[in-house]
């Protein structure tokens, strides 16, 4: 029975430590700025949730923005990459992606 006990503390700690990264719904607003979103609905618990987003210029350049919250059940997140002159050098495309535990 101890053993039995033990080995159902195991690992109930190294699920609730597991890790997991998903894409995040990412979408650009005229070319000037690109957001991204990760929501907490696949759970009842709260998640520690880290967000990169990156964003390409027309020229090829790159931004990158990098936001940790505490997600609780239900919450969302969004994080923002802006173009430095939208209208010479505009976005093109955005991608995010969200670690959580």
């Amino acid at each position: 029975m101890r053993a039995f006990l033990i080995a159902v503390l195991a690992l109930v700690s190294v699920s609730s430590n597991a890790y997991y990264t998903a894409a995040a719904n990412c979408f650009l607003v005229s070319g000037a700025q690109a957001q991204c979103e990760a929501c907490n609905f696949a759970g009842y618990r709260p998640l520690t949730c880290t967000l990169n987003v990156q964003g390409r210029t027309s020229y090829g350049y790159s931004f990158n923005g990098v936001q940790t919250k505490v997600l609780l059940p239900g919450q969302c997140m969004r994080g923002f990459v802006y173009a430095n002159n939208p209208y010479m050098d505009p976005l093109v495309g955005a991608f995010g992606n969200v670690t959580c535990r």
